[in-house]
């Protein structure tokens, strides 16, 4: 199956290299100022200063961050030309899973954490990895170009450098069946789990990490190279980062230990940029036919920040900080190379003993963007933290009650897509959305939640912006770490006593059908969105 939307073609909006002063990356639809800015907040900037930066990077909006070509709509038709409810011919749907999350059953660090108590229990998850052909099926069944799943690092290497061939040779298994059921599998190598050992030598603060981590991705792409084109090295890396290091919501994480965040910051940029250049190397195929051989895919949780009160220069600046951290600060080492580990916009100084700076090893690691989106943030100002802000816990504690939300409590807030969108394209590489939903065990939300934003999404392709797919999360109701089973993301419901798999009434016959439309109807439009909360 060949894949026409990810081959080469002009970025439509420029590249913005390490300028990071001053870059307002998006409009945000509910705020004034510059809260979506890539800059780093300047520790002596004043509040003045950040408001005369408003207006600055106001009239910067047209011609830096959504700049292009004049004839950037040509790339498929002329927009003029094209049903405004369908999507651009060769458009990637797909759905995301993850090996953890969906197959339990193996000894890595989030087992342990769980035999000690820390987190629900697991078992065998969904069992996909003995009901994976079951799964293909589902996938299968809904019409879609793109498997998105993962591989478990402690089955392939259970113990240091000592290679599970079976573990290996089942992994082929799936993979080959995601090909031979007509759809491209996208596969991720890490996504939050570590083998034991690993995290022994200290995971991902360890001066080793990334070597290791090098080596895993060489083992899994050799193996894998006539099957897989499209490769994420890390499922948002950021996320784990400040996850484990500020906050410990990972196993053996810290509590705002900067030392630690520095670590790992260094160490995961270098193991994916390093796994994404070795996978370059040893995956020298072609295995869809399409013209290219590995795309890396670099995957962000994005996470618009919204001051709090959008009228305050101080909250303007918290959000503006916590929203370069959360988004951007990553990416900027694994595509320009320049390593921020103080968040601070510069590149010279250090953290906590940890050197920061520009590395040449770094840049040039990534093929295409995959975005993450669930919802927004509300930032309060925190400015001894090291983004100068915190994200709202609880949106009622910061003034702004949702309207409407899903059943883990995430404002459903679709503008936000196209926030995210924005916000990714300054780095000049086309777009994949690889994960998008929201946890509705009813379905009584995810049709409205569905269609609202992939709306966001025609928006953003209508401007300009290269967006060349879209997977849903999730395929199936999995485990959702600290949440457990609790929270169901599934197009289709899991009984987890019976493993069961079974689809929801509404949202998998509305997927299948703008799948096979490639795009929406004017009567899902009219049945699903709800435009008080969808502004376009």
């Amino acid at each position: 199956m060949s894949t026409p939307s990810l081959s080469a073609s002009p970025p439509l909006v420029p590249h913005v290299p390490a300028a990071w002063a001053c870059v307002l990356v998006a409009e945000l639809l509910t705020l004034s100022g510059c809260s979506g800015s890539v800059a780093g907040p300047q520790d002596d900037q004043t509040a003045a200063e950040v408001s005369n930066d408003q207006g600055t990077c106001k009239d910067m909006q047209r011609d830096i961050c959504n700049a292009r070509p004049d004839d950037a709509l040509e790339r498929g038709a002329d927009s003029s030309d094209r049903d405004p409810l369908r999507f651009p011919e060769g458009f990637l749907w797909g759905v995301a899973t993850s090996a953890f999350q969906t197959e339990g059953g193996t000894d890595n660090d989030f087992d342990r954490w769980i035999e000690q108590g820390k987190a629900p229990g697991i078992g065998l998850a969904a069992d996909s990895f003995h009901r994976y052909s079951e799964d293909i099926a589902l996938a299968q069944g809904l019409g879609v170009q793109v498997y998105r799943l993962s591989i478990e690092w402690s089955r392939i290497e259970p113990e240091q450098d000592v290679i599970d061939q079976e573990a290996l040779e089942h992994y082929r298994d799936v993979v080959q069946a995601v090909r031979d059921a007509g759809m491209e599998p996208a596969v991720t190598l890490h996504h939050f789990t570590n083998p034991v050992w690993f995290a022994e030598q200290g995971g991902w603060g360890a001066a080793t990490a990334a070597e290791e981590f090098v080596e895993y991705a060489a083992v899994v792409g050799e193996a894998l190279q006539d099957l897989v084109d499209l490769w994420n090295p890390m499922n948002e890396p950021m996320i784990y980062i400040s996850g484990h290091a500020l906050v410990s919501i990972f196993p053996n994480g810290g509590f705002y230990d900067l030392e630690m965040f520095g670590r790992e910051f260094r160490q995961m940029a270098f193991g994916h940029a390093g796994a994404g250049k070795m996978l370059r190397q040893v995956d020298a195929l072609d295995a869809d036919g399409d013209g290219l051989t590995t795309q890396i895919l670099a995957v962000t949780a994005v996470i618009p920040a919204h001051p709090a009160e959008p009228d305050d220069p101080a909250h303007v600046k918290a959000a503006k900080g916590y929203g370069y951290m959360d988004n951007h600060a990553f990416l900027r080492a694994i595509v320009d190379g320049d390593l921020d580990l103080d968040l601070d916009g510069a590149i010279g100084g250090e953290l906590e003993g940890v050197a920061e700076g520009h590395f040449d090893e770094l840049a040039g690691s990534v093929d295409l963007m995959g975005v993450n989106y669930y919802s927004r943030t509300f930032v309060f100002p925190m400015p001894d933290m090291i983004a100068g802000g915190m994200g709202c816990i609880d949106f009622l504690e910061c003034g702004h009650p949702n309207d409407l939300q899903g059943d883990n409590g995430n404002e459903v807030y679709p503008p936000g897509m196209y926030e995210a969108i924005a916000e990714m394209s300054v780095y000049g590489l086309p777009l994949v959305v690889t994960e998008n939903g929201v946890a509705d065990a009813d379905d009584d939300l995810r049709p409205s939640y569905i269609v609202m934003h992939l709306l966001q999404v025609l928006r953003a392709i209508e401007d300009g912006y290269d967006v060349r797919g879209y997977w849903h999360w999730s395929l199936l109701d999995n485990y959702e770490w600290l949440s457990g089973f609790t929270m169901k993301f599934g197009l289709f419901s899991v009984d987890f006593d019976t493993l069961g798999r079974s689809a929801r009434p509404d949202s998998v016959p509305l997927y299948r059908d703008i799948v096979s439309g490639n795009g929406l109807t004017p009567e899902m439009v009219a049945a699903w969105d709800i435009p008080t909360l969808n502004p376009r």
